[in-house]
């Protein structure tokens, strides 16, 4: 099956994830989101079968865990400790991004660039300081999450200078659609539930993790090619 079959596939299965939280089916839920990695992983290992890479691992290791965090999170209501296990699994993948984006970095022969972190950094802050007051227990492991994926989109970022632009568009609105997602969902979790938030976390976080994977994916092809 070719990569544009998968990819289709992914958007069926998210589209469909997507109706089963607003219809409150909750049943086809446990069908249509632990399918969502798989599939990009599957993506990903057909489209870049051809080619030898150390890169496959880490894009691997980041969508398994964030299947194992998305499982985790579908038990939350059960188990309050459901939401802290799986915010764990989302770290350590977000920590297989940074691998990731530095190790491209590195290859291409990328200076890091401390520009993007100013601004980064003062939407940390903003973020944090709205949420405080209502983590409680979570501050810390709240405040350490936020920390790492604000640096993950911070090594994405650097990515812009690779010789393919296309590549580095996808993985660094990838990043973005994934500060995105889990800002929505640490404010309708901690600050102020709001309607269809699940539609807008779900959304971009298909979306982020699909521009990821696919801009990954384009990078080995190119870099195999030279």
């Amino acid at each position: 099956m070719k990569k544009n079959y998968w990819i289709v596939l992914f958007l069926i299965v998210l589209l469909t994830d997507l109706v089963a939280v607003y219809n409150s089916n909750e049943t086809l839920r446990y069908i249509t989101k632990p399918l969502l990695m798989p599939l990009l992983i599957i993506c990903f290992l057909s489209e870049t079968s051809s080619f030898i890479s150390g890169f496959k691992k880490w894009i691997v290791l980041a969508l398994l865990f964030s299947w194992i965090g998305d499982v985790l999170l579908m038990f939350e209501s059960m188990n309050g400790n459901f939401f802290i296990f799986g915010l764990l699994a989302f770290l350590i993948a977000h920590i297989f991004y940074i691998v990731l984006f530095d190790q491209i970095r590195v290859k291409a022969k990328i200076r890091q660039s401390l520009l993007p972190l100013l601004p980064i950094a003062i939407y940390y802050i903003f973020l944090i300081s709205l949420l405080q007051p209502r983590l409680g227990e979570m501050k810390k492991p709240v405040s350490i999450y936020g920390l790492i994926i604000c640096i993950m989109l911070s090594f994405a970022i650097d990515l812009w200078r690779i010789k393919d632009r296309r590549v580095s568009l996808y993985v660094i609105l990838g990043a973005l659609f994934f500060i995105i997602s889990d800002s929505i969902l640490a404010i309708n979790k901690f600050y102020k539930s709001f309607e269809f938030a699940v539609i807008a976390i779900m959304l971009t976080y298909g979306i982020a993790q699909l521009l990821i994977t696919v801009g990954t994916a384009g990078y080995i092809g190119s870099a195999s090619k030279q």
